[in-house]
């Protein structure tokens, strides 16, 4: 079963989580291989990667939206849903969208996953059934409650 940590990011916005995710990314990536993001959407996607480029000045992450063209050559990808990504054991997962990741895709391609939730009364709900299903399935849940500055 995969470990599961939820990051429910206090009196916070979509904007203040999605530069909390890139602060994450940025720790985590030297501690996994590969870091797979799952994006609300396409056009979600492209905006987290030119935030990855310009959320900060000195730090570099390699980085590139999945490419249905199979040249995935970067360590961290940006995807969405609809995509039949293909992971390593090795790759973190990290939700930014509110799709539930399924038990099979879990199972099969990853053994630890991040999902960050924010102050919003419809992604905290879907947040929360997500919690129930990993739960239900058996996966190792964790979760904390932080400022969206703290890291």
């Amino acid at each position: 079963m995969a470990k599961i940590t939820f990051y429910v990011l206090e009196e916070s916005n979509a904007q203040q989580a999605h530069f909390y995710a890139c602060r994450l990314i940025e720790r985590l990536h030297s501690q996994h291989p590969s870091v797979y993001i799952q994006a609300a959407s396409k056009e979600a996607a492209e905006r987290f990667d030119t935030l990855l480029w310009t959320y900060r000045d000195d730090s570099f992450l390699p980085h590139m939206v999945y490419s249905l063209t199979g040249e995935n050559a970067a360590p961290i990808l940006i995807g969405y849903p609809g995509l039949n990504y293909q992971a390593s054991n090795e790759t973190l997962l990290i939700n930014l969208s509110n799709e539930f990741i399924s038990i099979d895709s879990l199972m099969r391609n990853y053994q630890n996953a991040i999902e960050i939730v924010f102050s919003d009364p419809v992604v905290q709900q879907f947040a929360r059934e997500r919690f129930k299903q990993y739960r239900q399935q058996g996966h190792e849940l964790n979760t904390y409650k932080i400022k969206a500055t703290e890291l």
